[in-house]
């Protein structure tokens, strides 16, 4: 028997209700009473839990109005009858109402009252645990029934989406709750955020609205940012009061939400989700109950689980098919290597001769404008020519990763021109690139493959109604508020990048998961999903930050953030004119090209030098070794039939080790610049070059050999 529980006793006959009290008390109840209807009825809201002992005749009301007033407004009342007339109709008219007992006030009244108080409020314990044990049951069958019918579902499923729906259906439509809905996060997600995938029931809008996040803000302290968090259930009993449930209990009522409880959906630890349950009745989940939910959630998470291993399986597969046409591409790029090597060498040669006559006859024609602007325009020309021929090279080079302080200016621009011509008329390319350049750190060929990999995304996105591809370069500064609101930046200066376009756009769902292996939403034959995580993880060995936005149907962003390079600012494009450096030291030139031997020749004689030229560079050698003080410095081809200019260098520093040697090169693969210096070769000069170059070169090197 509940001790507690208090005892109105409502008579209007004030000394009897006293003496009842008195007896009341002294037998262990707490007791209280007042004299009318009208004060029971208010008495019981104020104290729904309240026990009446209510006379049948009262000055307002009789007992059987006050109990179907309590009644009308839901409010159970307990109670017995007394009574001073013994009227066995009466009786029976208010046990049907849900009397208790009943009493007539006579002279055994007194003794008979505690007795019968105790054994009526024993009964009603009892009566309140069966009633409790039988909600209890019903709440188990019904979650064993959810979980079963659920089972079926999950064994038979071939579907994510689809099998998530069908689960939600069946805990509404089985488990009689007003909705259910399945919230998945993303492993990338700097937000956090709970993306809703499948929902049943109720639902009228209300997830559009949630903005769920499982970070530990205001929006992540609800039941499910709680449970996914923690990796716990979460159980909110009542929506109405608790202040957690705040920022969406207005629309929740709306739609007759009274409590819920989040289910997370564990991988080896990790929550990847929740299972979302919610109730029109308060109080709604038990312990055992929640129990049994969160095994529905661990089976979700398992059948998950089996379609992603499917669905990787069948990745695998394809992996291998793809893995094979990039080896027959590797073997392809090799062979175009190779091929673009041989037509660098021999292209850059004819540029060479091209653009070094020219410069000649352009330093020669001073004075005559007309010829000397024709000239230019011969040397803008070859210029171009010769980025072709680095872009060439740049395509078809298979080198490792080297990260240097690299201008990203003139990379993205190169990139650029060369998009434009594979881009559809109807997607137009703009560019937002800061006249100001900073050095970052990062490999070349990477930004490269940054940019097309990011530019053939924006492609995919806008081949089919055209739009616009807008790459944007500038300096920009992270504060700290941008650290600890929006990006996990270290506040200072950044290059930022930035690639947009005006295509189809992303969902929330599939945002999340743009930088996973193999996730693509192309077709079969337009992707293989690695470029953009190719780009993530390009961004990260450079100590950057990549975001993405998007919205469907309003393009996506995509924001690279790179540290800018400790090296100093590159200086904004500007010609500088000097003055040529001349010399009249004695020079050895060798190169095979009898052409180029020639030009060479006459453009450092030009300059004052007294040359010496050889066509073969046995014969270049054996004048050496006649001599080996003969020559200041030598001038070599690198590719030559017969002894290579590197073997001929390496020749004439065993001879003489102080001899300073110059190779020229259209293209070389077995010789670099640090391969050269370390055989003693003082620079490695890229053909073409025009008078300046070669002039600034020997004069560097002459200058640095006598000091």
């Amino acid at each position: 028997m509940d001790e507690n529980r208090k005892i109105l006793v409502v008579d209007d006959d004030e000394a009897f209700r006293l003496i009842i009290e008195k007896n009341l008390k002294t037998a262990g109840f707490i007791t209280d009473s007042v004299r009318s209807g009208s004060e029971a009825i208010k008495y019981c809201h104020e104290n729904p839990d309240t026990f009446l002992l209510l006379d049948y005749r009262l000055p307002d009301m009789t007992a059987k109005q006050v109990v179907e007033t309590l009644s009308s407004e839901d409010i159970q009342a307990n109670f017995v009858i007394i009574t001073g007339y013994g009227d066995e109709r009466l009786a029976v008219e208010m046990m049907k109402l849900g009397a208790k007992d009943y009493l007539i006030k006579d002279v055994s009244f007194l003794d008979l009252l505690p007795p019968v108080l105790i054994r009526v409020l024993q009964q009603l314990e009892i009566e309140n645990k069966l009633v409790e044990s039988e909600k209890t049951v019903a709440q188990m069958n019904r979650a064993y029934k959810v979980l079963s019918d659920c089972d079926y579902v999950l064994i038979r499923a071939s579907d994510e989406i689809a099998m998530l729906q069908d689960v939600c259906k069946i805990v509404v439509e089985s488990g009689d709750y007003r909705l259910a809905w399945v919230g998945l996060t993303a492993e990338y997600d700097e937000a956090k955020a709970v993306s809703p995938v499948a929902h049943w029931g109720y639902e009228e809008g209300y997830l559009e609205g949630l903005n769920i996040t499982w970070a530990d803000t205001g929006l992540g302290r609800g039941p499910t940012g709680i449970s996914i968090r923690t990796g716990k259930p979460h159980a909110l009993q009542n929506i109405k009061t608790d202040p957690d449930y705040a920022p969406w209990r207005a629309e929740a009522e709306k739609r007759g939400y009274a409590s819920s409880v989040s289910l997370p959906m564990l991988v080896e630890g990790r929550a990847i989700g929740a299972l979302n349950i919610y109730s029109h009745e308060s109080d709604a989940f038990y312990e055992e109950e929640i129990s049994l939910l969160m095994k529905l959630a661990d089976n979700l998470t398992y059948g998950i689980s089996v379609m992603r291993l499917k669905s990787e399986h069948k990745q695998s597969e394809d992996k291998v098919v793809t893995l094979v046409q990039q080896l027959n591409q590797v073997q392809k790029m090799e062979a175009i290597g190779t091929l673009a090597g041989g037509i660098a060498h021999d292209f850059n040669n004819l540029l060479q001769a091209i653009l070094g006559y020219t410069d000649m006859a352009r330093i020669k024609a001073e004075g005559m404008q007309g010829i000397r602007a024709n000239l230019d325009e011969v040397l803008k020309a070859g210029d171009r020519a010769k980025e072709l021929v680095q872009q060439i090279l740049s395509f078809s080079r298979q080198s490792g990763v080297e990260i240097q302080s690299v201008e990203i200016t003139p990379i993205i621009k190169e990139a650029l021109k060369l998009l434009r011509s594979s881009m559809p008329a109807n997607i137009e390319i703009r560019k937002n690139i800061n006249a100001k350049s900073y050095l970052i750190e990062a490999d070349p060929s990477q930004i490269h493959q940054i940019i097309m990999n990011l530019c053939a995304n924006a492609y995919h996105a806008m081949k089919e109604e055209g739009g616009i591809l807008e790459v944007s370069l500038y300096c920009a500064e992270i504060t700290e508020s941008d650290y600890m609101q929006k990006l996990d930046l270290e506040p200072g200066h950044y290059v930022k990048l930035s690639v947009s376009d005006t295509g189809h756009g992303m969902d929330k769902g599939t945002l999340g998961r743009i930088f996973e292996p193999y996730f693509t939403t192309k077709k079969k034959d337009d992707g293989t999903g690695l470029g953009l995580s190719v780009v993530h993880g390009i961004v990260k060995s450079c100590k950057g930050y990549i975001t993405a936005y998007s919205e469907p149907g309003q393009g996506t962003t995509i924001n690279i953030y790179f540290h800018v390079s400790k090296a100093a600012k590159v200086a904004e494009a500007g010609e500088v004119v000097t003055s040529i450096p001349r010399g009249n030291e004695r020079i050895l030139v060798v190169d095979d090209e009898e052409q180029i031997a020639n030009m060479l020749t006459e453009m450092l004689e030009g300059l004052g030098y007294d040359i010496k030229k050889f066509t073969v560079s046995e014969e270049a050698l054996h004048e050496f070794q006649r001599d080996a003080h003969a020559f200041d410095l030598v001038v070599t081809d690198m590719t030559m039939p017969g002894m290579s200019g590197a073997e001929f260098a390496m020749n004439l520093i065993k001879v003489r080790p102080d001899l300073p040697v110059i190779i020229m090169t259209g293209f070389s693969e077995q010789l670099t610049e640090e391969k050269a210096r370390v055989v003693g070769i003082k620079k490695f000069v890229m053909k073409p070059v025009l008078t300046a170059d070669i002039a600034n070169t020997i004069r560097e090197t002459l200058d640095n050999q006598c000091s």
